[in-house]
């Protein structure tokens, strides 16, 4: 009985394979059925195995499917940043000068290192930076989908130093990637694409 009840596993497993290999599948189910896979110890490499077999394209690694967040959206979100950090410097500014304390010019002087800290590892933060959780963006990594390290944040956030080229490879790159995103291996998405 154990025997026919693994083989009736095994082959329930095996139609379930069939039916996503023959079948296209939205982006907003494939969270869940990578759960069942999963959980059935199966791999989206499996899927595509015999996606192939069928003649079908492959499912891609990459969750949030392969459109970029437009350029309006990202420099929206870069503007919301700059906006919140220069009203906040300016009030903490204000608010220590007119304190009057002696050590004022040296809580100012950290605040805007915090600043600058944030800046660079915003989109290491769990749900992004101020301006991209606003707009519903996220950079993540181009290959997988997955959240940015501490690291990849500092490195994609660091090239924003040579403006000039950034901005000249942020306009003509055709996956909407800045030197910044190419040097991190980044890619900003549109959580909720329409």
């Amino acid at each position: 009985m154990n025997d026919s009840s693994s083989h009736d596993d095994q082959r329930a497993d095996t139609d379930l394979l069939i039916a996503i290999a023959q079948t296209p599948i939205p982006l907003q189910r494939r969270e869940q059925i990578e759960v069942i896979l999963t959980e059935r110890g199966m791999s989206v490499d499996d899927i595509n195995c015999l996606r192939q077999l069928a003649g079908l394209p492959a499912l891609s690694n990459f969750p949030f499917g392969d459109r970029p967040a437009s350029r309006f959206r990202r420099i929206g979100a870069f503007l919301i940043d700059i906006i919140v950090l220069n009203l906040s410097m300016m009030l903490v500014h204000f608010l220590l000068h007119q304190s009057g304390l002696a050590w004022a010019k040296s809580l100012s002087g950290i605040f805007v290192s915090l600043c600058l800290g944030y800046m660079l590892i915003r989109d290491a933060l769990p749900n992004g930076g101020i301006g991209k959780r606003c707009l519903r963006l996220r950079a993540v990594t181009a290959s997988h989908g997955e959240a940015l390290t501490v690291w990849r944040s500092c490195q994609r956030n660091l090239a924003m130093l040579m403006t000039v080229f950034e901005l000249i490879a942020f306009l003509f790159n055709e996956n909407k990637q800045r030197m910044g995103d190419q040097l991190a291996k980044s890619i900003v998405v549109d959580l909720y694409p329409e």
